[in-house]
């Protein structure tokens, strides 16, 4: 990824970019922005339920009891 970062920064730096280069530029940076941000959501996610099912085991004195939403929403994500 760094080289790519760096072919597009030194080709922009000889080259005048124009407004269709930067159109895709700023598109592809969108991308990787969305891609990056649901990969944290899953970790929030997966973070999320490991706190609840340590929360129910604690109330129902070591009964594992699992939220059954919060299971569906990490595996449609994965």
């Amino acid at each position: 990824m760094m080289y790519y970062w760096e072919k597009v920064r030194l080709y922009f730096k000889v080259n005048a970019p124009s407004i269709e280069q930067l159109l895709k530029l700023m598109s592809r940076i969108l991308k990787l922005y969305l891609m990056i941000d649901n990969f944290m959501k899953i970790y929030r996610m997966i973070d999320k339920k490991e706190k609840n099912e340590m929360k129910q085991i604690e109330e129902n004195e070591g009964k594992v009891v699992f939220d059954k939403n919060l299971n569906k929403r990490i595996q449609f994500s994965i």
